[in-house]
């Protein structure tokens, strides 16, 4: 089995809930940070 963890960097409030859905509906993990300094 394969994991596959996705790291985005965006203040874009409509692509952080493309990406939510699209990552819950492929059992991806992620986390989405509005700053590149992850905080």
């Amino acid at each position: 089995r394969m994991e596959v963890y996705l790291l985005e960097y965006t203040k874009d409030k409509k692509l952080i809930r493309q990406i939510k859905q699209y990552c819950r509906k492929n059992k991806f993990h992620y986390y989405i940070s509005d700053s590149i300094e992850l905080d």
